[in-house]
């Protein structure tokens, strides 16, 4: 089984950290683990599939291996730029399982279903059957604040990357942590936090998709459809307590909006 590792922090530093360990204890398990950066990757923003860029080539090693897993930093509240523009170049149809399985399907009924097929997938574009085999993922999110009240959005940005494919996400896991190269480093429950995390995707690769188990903290994986058996029926509840929003009252007949705070009355119309 191969094992992907993509890391969008700096060398060594407080996102590489954590994804290092992670694959170590792959490595343990018997996997075969390779390691790229995003930062080693030239990307460009156009949209055709002829730019010249990295992203086909980070696609084809997607594709050769059973699973990956991904460690970023947070700015501002999110994943950086550069990761959500991989995801963007590299992901699409042609690595869609659904529009995958389609032309596949199309492929097996003449020329003119061919014809078909290369429109569905983009131009020139054969179905890769690649993309079809199970593969499962884990996410590394560090960096933000250590409040419980205050969220980011990288995990969900990381999703973006599993979604198309059909991965199955093992665990996931985030570091509240200050930035710096290798500050990660100095956090020894972090570290084998990840290890945990490199040991679960690895003893799972290969596995059919529901037949994969979140092992990461209840009431935190994320999966678009209710009901589905990676779900948690406590997501729910996994939210930290929160103040009420203010209530939002109409003032007629001027049709303005007034608030009002949590127990306080509404100002009366001026």
């Amino acid at each position: 089984m191969r094992l992907l590792g993509l890391s969008r922090g700096q060398e060594d530093g407080s996102a590489e950290v954590p994804l290092k360990a992670a694959l170590t204890a792959a490595a343990r398990e018997g996997t075969a683990v390779e390691m790229v950066r995003l930062t080693d990757m030239s990307l460009v923003t156009a949209a055709t599939a002829d730019a010249g860029d990295d992203a086909a080539w980070f696609c084809d090693r997607l594709l050769d291996a059973d699973g990956v897993i991904v460690s970023s930093p947070t700015y501002t509240r999110s994943a950086p730029g550069a990761l959500k523009l991989l995801i963007d170049r590299a992901f699409g149809p042609r690595t869609d399982v659904v529009f995958v399985r389609e032309a596949l399907a199309r492929r097996e009924h003449g020329p003119a279903e061919q014809k078909e097929t290369h429109g569905l997938l983009g131009v020139d574009t054969a179905p890769d059957p690649r993309v079809l085999k199970p593969r499962v993922a884990g996410f590394i999110a560090v960096g933000g604040c250590p409040s419980p009240h205050w969220r980011t959005l990288t995990l969900p940005t990381l999703h973006a990357l599993a979604f198309p494919l059909h991965m199955a996400v093992a665990d996931q896991m985030e570091v509240p942590t200050p930035g710096g190269l290798g500050g990660i480093a100095t956090d020894p429950a972090a570290v084998l936090r990840a290890e945990r995390l490199g040991g679960a995707v690895a003893r799972q690769l290969g596995l059919p998709h529901d037949e994969v188990r979140f092992l990461g903290k209840p009431g935190t994986v994320l999966h678009p459809l209710p009901g589905h058996p990676l779900r948690d029926p406590a997501d729910a509840h996994s939210l930290p307590p929160h103040r009420p929003l203010p209530t939002a009252r109409r003032c007629a007949p001027a049709r303005r909006w007034r608030t009002a705070c949590p127990g306080q009355a509404p100002r009366p119309h001026q």
